[in-house]
């Protein structure tokens, strides 16, 4: 046991503590606030878990480990500000805080665990710090976020996003952005554009977001040094879905892209989604540089 006081519902943790172990006050209902000491760096697992009533944490600013479900089921909890000095926060340590609505994340932050934050459901705004690598599974999942500016060199895990239904209608990414699974964003029906530095790619529902990020960054790439020419070519569909005129003249004048595999398929796509301004632009692509033989009656002209 460690000595602490309490103080018009307050907890006070007395200077010299340095940890606080496993479950040691988990499941109070009267405690709104936490004062913590300088001293402390370890927050052990579920120590806080399924305080009711608490609405304001004081940690310490030499404070290192947050533990697992350390927090969890705070449901008045609406505010979080992690001092710098933090560098992990384990699985679900604010899960099921469901009156939480902003967070401030450290800078010294590298791993986002699983469950972190999941079942926030008033979590509207979040900043990722650029020193974070990886978003693991389910990390936000079913928050309320309603945009995500996703950190330059990171790795996705699968749900990590998924299901921020009611909100989500923007996604902030980096050409640099590693990997993104598969259902990464699922369920994220609100979603409408992705921005990747200056440009600005609408969503389609014809495709998985994690489809459509991956094709995104293969543009910048390619704009930038005519990497991704391949796998552009290959996914054609996505980049007819997500790409302007103006970005789609850039990739037609490279002739890398659109090539005679791909552009008969690609000028009925363009007509199957009505972008006729599109299917114009790839209709005189073909006859200027690979040759018009067939397209009319294969699009029924």
């Amino acid at each position: 046991m460690i000595n602490y006081e309490i103080r018009d519902n307050t907890l006070i943790i007395p200077e010299g503590v340095t940890a606080i172990p496993e479950d040691t006050f988990s499941g109070n209902e009267t405690i709104t606030r936490i004062i913590m000491p300088e001293s402390l760096k370890i927050i052990g697992k579920g120590a806080f878990y399924g305080f009711k009533n608490l609405t304001e944490i004081q940690f310490s600013q030499n404070l290192v480990s947050i533990g697992n479900g350390a927090f969890g089921c705070c449901s008045k909890l609406k505010s979080v500000r992690i001092p710098d000095s933090v560098n992990h926060i384990g699985i679900g340590a604010f899960r099921w805080c469901g009156k939480l609505e902003t967070v401030t994340l450290p800078d010294s932050l590298t791993v986002i665990r699983k469950k972190v934050f999941s079942n926030c459901l008033n979590l509207e705004h979040i900043t990722i710090p650029e020193s974070v690598v990886k978003i693991e599974e389910k990390a936000f999942e079913y928050a309320n976020l309603k945009e995500i500016a996703i950190p330059e060199v990171c790795c996705i895990e699968k749900k990590a996003f998924s299901y921020n239904n009611t909100k989500l209608e923007r996604i902030i990414i980096s050409e640099k952005l590693n990997e993104v699974c598969a259902s990464a964003f699922k369920g994220n029906i609100r979603l409408k554009e992705i921005v990747c530095r200056d440009m600005r790619f609408p969503v389609s529902k014809n495709f998985r977001t994690d489809e459509i990020i991956a094709v995104i960054v293969s543009i910048r790439k390619f704009l930038e040094n005519q990497e991704c020419s391949a796998y552009l070519s290959e996914h054609f569909r996505i980049v007819l879905s997500v790409c302007n005129a103006k970005i789609l003249k850039e990739l037609l004048l490279s002739g890398k892209v659109f090539t005679k595999n791909n552009i008969d398929e690609s000028i009925q796509y363009a007509n199957q989604i009505k972008n006729y301004e599109v299917q114009l632009l790839l209709m005189n692509y073909k006859a200027k540089h690979i040759g018009f033989q067939e397209i009319g009656e294969k699009l029924k002209l």
